[in-house]
C-alpha cells in the first residue's frame, strides 16, 4: 500500500489580489473561458436572458466555436452582453475583480477549477460553477456556489439570488477569498518541496 496526497493546482495569488473593484452602478456577471458547448455558454446566456434585469450586465470573456451564434443571439434578442473577445491576463484580472459575480457553467469534463480559484483571488463578489466533480473540488464547501446547468430555472434563480442577496453574496465571497489562500503557488510549492525531501 502506498500512501499518497493531492496537491491542488496552484493560482498566483498575489498577482491577481492586486487588482480592485472599479465601482460602477450597474451588476456585472463574469464569465471567462472557451466558446464551446461543454463550457455552459448556451446554459448561461438563457440563464441571464430569463432574468429580464435591467440593472444587470454580462460579460462573456473569451472565443471559440460558438462566438459568432452566441453574440448573434444576444444582439438578437437585445441582451446586455458584452463580448470583449480574447483577453490578456491584466483584462481577464480586472474583468474577475469587477464581477459581482464570477460563473462558470461548465457541464462536465474538468478535472479542476484553475479559473476559479483566479476569480477568487481577483476578490469577485462571488464564485460560482456547475456542479461537477473538478469545480466541486474548489467550492464544493459551498452548496449555495454549486448548480446545474441544464437545469435553466435553478440557473436564473441562483444568480438572481446572489445578485439580491449581498449579505449571503459577500459572506460566502469572503470565505472564498481566504480560502483561495491554500492554492497560492508559494504554499503549494512549499507543500510539493516539502513531499519531495
Amino acid at each position: 500500500k502506498v500512501e499518497g496526497s493531492v496537491l491542488p493546482n496552484p493560482v498566483d495569488y498575489e498577482y491577481f489580489h492586486k487588482f480592485k473593484k472599479q465601482e460602477s452602478k450597474r451588476k456585472k456577471i463574469v464569465f471567462v473561458g472557451r466558446f464551446e458547448e461543454r463550457k455552459g455558454v448556451w446554459q448561461l446566456v438563457k440563464a441571464f436572458e430569463r432574468l429580464r434585469r435591467s440593472d444587470v450586465d454580462l460579460v462573456m470573456c473569451g472565443k471559440g466555436p460558438m462566438f459568432n451564434d452566441v453574440k448573434s443571439y444576444a444582439v438578437d434578442k437585445k441582451l446586455s452582453i458584452v463580448f470583449p473577445g480574447f483577453v490578456k491576463d491584466d483584462e481577464k484580472a480586472q474583468y474577475l475583480a469587477n464581477a459581482d459575480i464570477a460563473v462558470f457553467p461548465s457541464t462536465s469534463g474538468e478535472s479542476f477549477g484553475i479559473v476559479l480559484t483566479e476569480a477568487m483571488s481577483a476578490g469577485a463578489g462571488v464564485t460560482l460553477g456547475g456542479n461537477n466533480p473538478g469545480y466541486a473540488s474548489v467550492i464544493g464547501q459551498w452548496p449555495q456556489a454549486l448548480f446545474n446547468p441544464a437545469d435553466e430555472e435553478g440557473f436564473t434563480s441562483k444568480l438572481a439570488t446572489m445578485l439580491d442577496d449581498k449579505p449571503l453574496r459577500l459572506k460566502i465571497g469572503a470565505q472564498q477569498h481566504e480560502q483561495v489562500k491554500g492554492f497560492d503557488i508559494k504554499v503549494v510549492t512549499d507543500e510539493l518541496l516539502r513531499y519531495y525531501r
